[in-house]
């Protein structure tokens, strides 16, 4: 399981790194994030997000929204949810954008 943690961590952190998206954390940024996640250790992982999607971070956005629309640690709200798909849908974020149609 650890393997495969670590795996995906890599392969996310390649795609934005070789992708070069506008707006896009520094994997230094991402890395707690991330460490904060597989922990389940929710209340991190919020504290380090909204600055991100506070400077517009497409990525924060859609993780923030994720966390939202699941109630992954914090109460489930699917108007902030949407609102934060919006965001990172916007700036093209095709996960939002899949993510917003369905909530819609």
């Amino acid at each position: 399981m650890n393997r495969t943690i670590t795996s995906t961590l890599i392969a996310i952190t390649l795609t934005l790194e070789c992708s070069g998206m506008a707006g896009a954390a520094p994997y230094a940024t991402l890395a707690p994030i991330f460490a904060a996640d597989a922990r389940k250790d929710y209340a991190t992982e919020l504290k380090l997000l909204r600055p991100l999607v506070d400077k517009g971070d497409v990525d924060a956005q859609f993780a923030l929204g994720f966390m939202y629309d699941n109630g992954t640690g914090v109460a489930q709200d699917y108007k902030e949810a949407a609102r934060l798909y919006g965001l990172a849908a916007a700036q093209g974020d095709v996960s939002a954008q899949y993510n917003l149609g369905n909530m819609y």
